[in-house]
């Protein structure tokens, strides 16, 4: 059981968020150089491509731009070096719709919060799992004679178990009013 769960949460859960966070980088990555591609440097230079790379793994800034920050493509006209008409266009795709419909930071706080849920979520049932395999083998154990130190105990368990349910109730309730206030 063990194994299993180890080996879904490597091949369902890791992979699922990683290719979100690759969507969301190679949004950015397409959008960004589309636009900029289209600006002028101060030194002429035109249609450089400002990031090099596809995903969160490969995403880099353009080495010649490194380089030589004359050939960044902020103007929408050669040889006018006050013009920031592409850097603007640059600076509007924080709020453009550019992935699902969703503007990029919209993207993120819901990834983000989705990835927090779940991960509480896997956490409260880590502790109710466990509460669960240890009254069970307490029962099992009173099945084998009756001990009233193993009764005293096992009260305090039934205790536990209210207290982690009370928990999670409450968790589940800060998480709604998280998800209807991001709404």
């Amino acid at each position: 059981g063990e194994i299993k769960s180890i080996l879904e949460s490597r091949n369902e859960l890791i992979g699922k968020y990683e290719k979100g966070l690759n969507d969301y980088v190679g949004s950015i990555i397409t959008e960004f150089n589309n636009i900029h591609t289209n600006g002028f440097g101060l030194d002429g230079t035109t249609g450089e491509k400002f990031f090099n790379g596809s995903d969160m793994r490969t995403i880099e800034i353009n080495s010649i731009l490194k380089n030589d920050p004359e050939k960044i493509g902020l103007s929408s006209i050669n040889g006018v070096s006050g013009n920031t008409a592409i850097g603007e266009q640059l600076s509007a795709l924080r709020s453009a719709q550019v992935i699902n419909g969703q503007a990029l930071p919209e993207f993120y706080r819901e990834y983000i919060v989705t990835m927090a849920s779940e991960l509480n979520l896997a956490r409260d049932n880590e502790i109710i799992h466990t509460n669960v395999a240890e009254a069970m083998e307490k029962q099992k154990q009173a099945v084998q004679g009756v001990n009233i130190d193993e009764e005293m105990t096992n009260l305090m368990i039934y205790q536990q178990y209210y207290q982690a349910n009370a928990r999670m109730i409450k968790i589940t309730e800060k998480m709604l009013d998280e998800v209807l206030n991001l709404i």
